[in-house]
């Protein structure tokens, strides 16, 4: 006869919220992680303990997978809730609370995106702009995005004193406010 002993659930629940409240704290604190990302880091923690809401065991992690699914999220949605509850997951093997587990990605359809041919680009950079200020700023950021290494946001927040005229070299602050 197998006896182990079971937390009730809500205590279960009220533990596991208690030891991801310190894991927030060691985030924010620690780590130095900004509040958008302890935001979405909670947002996951929540749809936990909406699907399912124990102490984490390898059983119950497919659980939630299946339950978000059931929810018809995306499986982009899923991978991003398994990829930041992994970091929990993480924390609590590191703590020792449970042994090592991780929850696996789903396999995503890789998406094509459309790009401009040689002749399209070609016919995109022949464009000169007049002598006004205006075109000529829509033209420098035209040249500046057509290199793939660029996002949006990143070419429009370029600092004057980010770039290097006399090497054509810029610096950017892109996502996770990383330097490059």
């Amino acid at each position: 006869m197998n006896l182990t002993y079971r937390l009730p659930e809500t205590d279960e629940k009220t533990i596991v919220a208690d030891l991801f409240a310190k894991f927030l704290r060691e985030k924010r604190y620690l780590k130095n992680l900004t509040e958008r990302t302890l935001h979405s880091y909670q947002q996951i923690f929540d749809r936990w303990q909406k699907y399912v809401g124990a102490m984490p065991i390898e059983d119950n992690l497919s659980e939630f997978v299946i339950k978000m699914r059931e929810a018809d999220l995306a499986i982009t949605t899923c991978n991003i809730s398994i990829r930041t509850f992994n970091s929990f997951l993480t924390w609590l093997t590191e703590k020792k609370h449970i042994p090592p587990i991780q929850l696996k990605k789903l396999q995503e359809e890789k998406k094509k995106l459309r790009v401009f041919n040689d002749e399209k680009l070609k016919q995109l950079l022949s464009w000169r702009p007049s002598q006004g200020r205006n075109e000529q700023r829509i033209y420098a950021i035209l040249c500046t995005l057509v290199d793939p290494d660029l996002r949006i946001t990143e070419c429009l927040t370029i600092e004057e004193k980010k770039v290097d005229f006399d090497n054509l070299l810029m610096t950017v602050r892109g996502k996770g406010n990383k330097e490059r």
